[in-house]
């Protein structure tokens, strides 16, 4: 079994950024008592702010301060899981005629739902991913879990093609970072963090929805840099253990 991968085990950004992505999808996910634990003792928090420390175009984000809500999470000691879980349900699962926060872009970006779906789904058909029907639960392309993995993996492949000196691959999965966080990501968020502030029951997710929606404007002009050419890698070296498990897309 491999160890557990946390921001300083890995050598470049694009590997960082990839592990960010995947922290980031993680926490909107539906909670497990395994990412609750995490939750509750500040280790999932603290993953994140390691991610964070080694990106400078993140770093100094306004989200990430002391007060951004990111730390550990006093009201979570008494509560029991089952309390958490309904809560996360109230805000992201249920509500008429929708639920006052939901997780989904279609959902705030007018029109059909379906075209969004259809749109999402063409990305990920194209690098030939499909959804996961594991656990008893159908994925939807147009969740901001399913779209910040697919951020994860693009980023992942663009690190492999750093490394093997693949240059037209290595463009190729820049030009789609920049096109889903342009045309989806950017698009969509904005409304999502107007709609957590108004009816999301725990803080910590009004502040990881702003951390998330800050992240994902930074990351759009930090590829764009990348395109022209102007930015250059950082390395750190370090081992850790982790509390939330890694997630390395095949080949």
């Amino acid at each position: 079994m491999s160890e557990p991968t946390t921001a300083e085990t890995l050598r470049s950004e694009p590997a960082i950024r990839s592990r960010l992505y995947l922290l980031l999808a993680v926490g909107f996910r539906y909670p497990s008592r395994e990412i609750f634990a995490a939750l509750k003792n500040g280790i999932y928090q603290a993953e994140i702010g390691e991610c964070i420390e080694c990106l400078p175009h993140i770093s100094t984000l306004p989200a990430v301060t002391a007060e951004s809500g990111l730390g550990p999470l006093p009201m979570l000691r008494e509560m029991p899981f089952e309390e958490f879980e309904s809560l996360y349900t109230a805000s992201f699962e249920v509500g008429y005629p929708e639920p006052p926060c939901p997780l989904y872009e279609g959902i705030y970006r007018g029109g059909e739902r379906t075209q969004y779906m259809l749109r999402v789904s063409s990305y990920y058909k194209h690098f030939g991913l499909v959804m996961s029907q594991g656990d008893g639960r159908r994925e939807v392309p147009d969740h901001l879990s399913a779209e910040l993995e697919f951020m994860h993996f693009l980023t992942f492949k663009e690190n492999q093609a750093n490394e093997e000196g693949t240059e037209e691959l290595l463009q190729g999965y820049l030009r789609a970072q920049k096109d889903f966080l342009q045309q989806q990501l950017s698009q969509w968020l904005p409304g999502f963090v107007k709609r957590l502030q108004t009816g999301c029951r725990i803080p910590f997710y009004v502040a990881l929805g702003h951390l998330i929606h800050d992240v994902i404007l930074s990351e759009l002009e930090h590829v764009k840099s990348i395109q022209a050419g102007i930015v250059v890698n950082t390395t750190v070296e370090h081992t850790e253990t982790s509390a939330v498990s890694s997630s390395t897309p095949s080949r």
